[in-house]
């Protein structure tokens, strides 16, 4: 394939360079030969004839360019006009997405083949475009695409808006977790669409956890005023795997380990959401009545 080929941007405008509706030239230059035919065949004016002769030259020129350049480019992409037309169909429903989604995809390229794999089912994409979107997962954009990016999803609807920033997270999560400079680039991109706060604390809520520097991680202060027994507190203790008398520093720690196994959103948990979920509802108590329990013996 033609180096030049590569990204979505280049598909696009070598495919709306080369392609042309062929039917509809063929009908004209069929049309052009006819009235040449007619033409001489009825001894009209020479000069006619030759000016109609001349035009249909023309549009057989066109014709032959137009359709060398279409060849040459289906034999750089490799593919038969349908199907180079429907891998750009493919491509026009994540292009306006992909800057966005490729910010967020760089900080873990050891993962771009589960990035592809995610993709292709979000987006159902044509398995001969599927080259141009991971070609543009390692490639950056600059600032005004990325802009653009954010400015396409803002005139999206809230639902749509949700979406995306639901498989950002996801596509963040499929290493070991939540990264700084990821966690900080999703909230960036959160307050880029305005999100107000009930959705900024559920997206902390619900991914905090998965924060691999979980010591700058704090849940929703969830304090209570119920003191627990040593034997009903031991129960919260066993469900984190700690004794008792740990550290805040211990607590947090183990409650980002069993978070990172038993997230219902993390694709290894993929079989086993319901399961997970439960899950993390306990581990999720238990961590907010031990953490408390911390604050106050110390």
């Amino acid at each position: 394939m033609d180096n030049k080929i590569t990204s979505i941007e280049d598909y696009k405008n070598a495919l709306e360079e080369s392609l042309f509706d062929d039917t509809t030239l063929g009908r004209i230059l069929i049309s052009c030969v006819i009235i040449n035919i007619f033409l001489i065949t009825n001894h009209t004016n020479i000069a006619i004839t030759i000016l109609a002769t001349f035009c249909t030259l023309i549009f057989l020129y066109f014709y032959i360019t137009k359709k060398r350049k279409e060849d040459k480019f289906l034999n750089e992409v490799n593919m038969s006009k349908e199907d180079a037309q429907d891998c750009y169909r493919s491509l026009l429903d994540i292009e306006p997405y992909m800057p966005v989604i490729q910010s967020i995809c760089k900080f873990n390229r050891e993962e771009t083949a589960e990035q592809m794999k995610a993709l292709k089912k979000w987006y159902d994409i044509d398995f001969n475009a599927l080259k141009y979107v991971e070609h543009n997962l390692i490639s950056d954009y600059s600032n005004d695409k990325w802009e653009m990016s954010i400015a396409h999803i803002k005139s999206q609807d809230l639902p749509e808006q949700k979406k995306l920033v639901d498989r950002l997270f996801l596509l963040s999560t499929l290493e070991d977790g939540i990264h700084n400079d990821e966690w900080q680039l999703l909230m960036q991109i959160m307050y880029a669409l305005n999100f107000n706060k009930h959705y900024l604390a559920y997206y902390k809520d619900r991914y905090g956890s998965l924060r691999t520097e979980f010591e700058d991680y704090e849940r929703e202060e969830k304090t209570t005023t119920i003191e627990y027994s040593s034997s009903n507190l031991k129960e919260y203790y066993d469900i984190l795997g700690l004794e008792e008398g740990a550290s805040i520093e211990e607590v947090k720690r183990a409650y980002h380990e069993l978070a990172l196994q038993h997230h219902p959103d993390l694709p290894k948990n993929a079989d086993r959401v319901k399961e997970c979920e439960e899950m993390m509802v306990k581990i999720n108590k238990a961590y907010d009545i031990v953490k408390d329990n911390c604050s106050r013996t110390s």
